[in-house]
């Protein structure tokens, strides 16, 4: 008998007389380390409590009536989900390329904003650089 809630259930009125809805979940994914081949399954789920109905209305050009004729029937839903991927040596080594030159031009920007831009600017440039009191021909300190 039908759970619907228009469903006659003292008569035992079936799924299909009262209208019914069906959800059809596909679950897709390709096997590890073969990725031509590809698995998937079907999950059908009856959802309790719903009915499918269809109202049409026929307009009588002869005497100007309106007929409602209440049809129902079985809607069916599909949902996909799942992934396929394959591993890719060159698109792995391209992505940690690019993510290197970001964080070096990220890392020259942010340097040029605090040693030109900053308020405490004299601060940074004296813990960047170190001042030595060396010669530098004969590479020993001066006295």
């Amino acid at each position: 008998p039908s759970t619907a809630p228009g469903a006659n259930k003292s008569e035992n009125e079936t799924y299909r007389s009262s209208g019914i809805v069906i959800i059809v979940v596909i679950e897709y994914r390709n096997v590890p380390y073969k990725t031509d081949v590809i698995s998937y399954r079907y999950l059908p789920r009856l959802i309790d409590g719903n009915e499918y109905k269809v109202v049409e209305n026929i307009y009588n050009v002869t005497d100007g009536s309106y007929t409602l004729i209440d049809r129902h029937g079985i809607r069916f839903i599909f949902q996909q989900h799942g992934s396929i991927g394959e591993f890719d040596l060159i698109t792995l080594l391209t992505s940690i390329v690019a993510s290197f030159a970001l964080f070096g031009s990220a890392k020259i920007i942010v340097e040029i904003i605090m040693l030109n831009f900053s308020p405490n600017r004299k601060n940074y440039k004296k813990a960047k650089y170190k001042e030595l009191d060396r010669d530098l021909e004969n590479q020993s300190p001066k006295t």
